[in-house]
């Protein structure tokens, strides 16, 4: 019997409990005795004590790692910290005649953001989107906020060769076009807090990327992998997470002039379009997303159907751009996936053949991804939208001239040999240029 007193004394570290069970031993030793009942309630008050005591140790742990990501996010939200004088110079700079000239042109399906090349003036022109849909006046966004918040977007993309602030720009600028040209919320199509959550998801949606994909991430074992793993979506995830971030700043609450249950809204809406972006859960919502037609989009399900759709139009847009912009896209895409298959062939992987620049063939994999991923997706937009139908035309184009490159190069590609050269940091295209295409441009 006291033997199995000590041992619960043994299990017991909090001095309360403690004190209570040597009251215990105390009665023993004055000629009570515990029965095997009251052995067998002994020891199970000890292990809630201990799960007590455990619970209570890992909840102070989940607060440090709180606090500790808070002061993370408050240090990088500092560095990326935008002057004010910077504010006024985007505020200034918005009505000039030098944005007014593009202003015809812009809202177009065939203008190609990426030819904008001038940071600030892709500032002003990604302001003029949000004063064209009307969204400033109401959700009632003061300016310098809406200023704020999109060079702190801009600051949040990384320097990698595709996924960086010019991907985004062209992100967001296909979807301002979707809904200027096709006149979804004026038509009804969709409200005016799914546009507006379309266009900032549209900005967001690749924030922070590392310029390397889910798979990496997993296999790598990466901080963002043992965070989102489990959930899946590992990048998507990472690039909502620091979307809410910048939306949570003081200096860039642009969703301040939202009730409670709009900005729930919101942020919902953000949340579905930032994964829609994973192509995984894009093929995972497929069979559904074909059954979408005009007809049916007035239902709520379908709505967000649509969205997730058209967010992945979005993505793909660079592919129904000049055959000159489809060409420089698909360089900047190659260096970021060879870039990775590097990483895991130092870490002992075989990587995938497209990120192998040892194997893969860029015509072969663009002529593939084209037909496969690209003109399907937008096949499901033009049966929505006929009016759009111009894009697959421009898709059957440039794949031609993939196919007219893949024959010009066809000894270089055969047996999955190399067709490109990376060599010493530089990207060096074997890959001939086309009369209207001129030389593969380094972004």
């Amino acid at each position: 019997m006291i033997k199995s007193a000590l041992n619960v004394i043994f299990l017991a570290s909090k001095w309360q409990t403690f004190a209570c069970l040597l009251e215990a031993v105390l009665l023993l030793i004055n000629g009570f005795h515990f029965d095997k009942c009251d052995e067998e309630v002994a020891t199970a008050f000890s292990v809630y004590c201990g799960i007590s005591i455990m619970h209570a140790l890992v909840h102070k742990q989940v607060q440090k790692a709180e606090a500790r990501y808070k002061l993370s996010q408050e240090l990088l939200l500092y560095h990326m910290k935008v002057p004010d004088t910077e504010i006024q110079h985007v505020l200034e700079g918005v009505n000039t005649s030098e944005t007014d000239q593009l202003l015809v042109e812009f809202p177009r399906f065939d203008f190609c953001p990426r030819d904008v090349r001038n940071y600030a003036l892709s500032v002003q022109l990604s302001m003029k989107m949000f004063y064209d849909l009307n969204f400033i006046t109401t959700f009632q966004i003061p300016e310098d906020k809406l200023a704020r918040f999109i060079l702190l977007v801009q600051r949040g993309y990384r320097d990698t060769p595709y996924h960086n602030w010019w991907h985004a720009f062209s992100v967001a600028h296909f979807a301002y076009s979707l809904m200027t040209n096709l006149q979804l919320i004026e038509k009804g199509i969709i409200t005016k807090m799914q546009g507006f959550s379309f266009l900032i998801a549209a900005f967001c949606h690749d924030l922070d990327h590392r310029g390397t994909s889910n798979t990496y991430q997993t296999q790598s074992s990466s901080p963002l992998a043992r965070l989102y793993s489990s959930e899946g979506s590992v990048n998507e995830r990472h690039h909502l997470s620091q979307a809410i971030c910048i939306l949570n700043d003081s200096s860039s609450k642009i969703l301040d002039g939202l009730s409670t249950e709009e900005f729930k809204e919101c942020i919902d809406y953000l949340r579905d379009l930032i994964l829609a972006t994973d192509l995984a859960n894009h093929f995972r919502i497929l069979p559904h997303l074909k059954r979408l037609r005009s007809e049916n989009l007035v239902e709520p399900a379908n709505q967000r159907l649509l969205l997730s759709l058209m967010i992945t139009c979005c993505d793909l847009s660079d592919q129904i751009k000049s055959w000159k912009t489809v060409q420089h896209v698909a360089h900047l895409v190659y260096a970021e996936f060879f870039n990775e298959g590097d990483l895991e062939k130092q870490m002992g992987l075989h990587p995938n053949a497209m990120m192998d620049r040892k194997k893969a063939c860029i015509p072969v994999l663009q002529i593939e991804f084209l037909t496969t991923v690209v003109r399907p997706t937008f096949e499901m937009l033009v049966t929505i939208f006929p009016q759009t139908d111009a894009f697959l035309a421009t898709i059957d184009s440039n794949r031609h001239q993939w196919e007219e490159v893949k024959e010009s190069t066809s000894g270089a590609c055969s047996g999955g040999s190399e067709c490109c050269e990376f060599q010493g940091g530089q990207e060096e295209c074997v890959v001939p240029a086309e009369d209207d295409g001129g030389s593969v441009q380094e972004g």
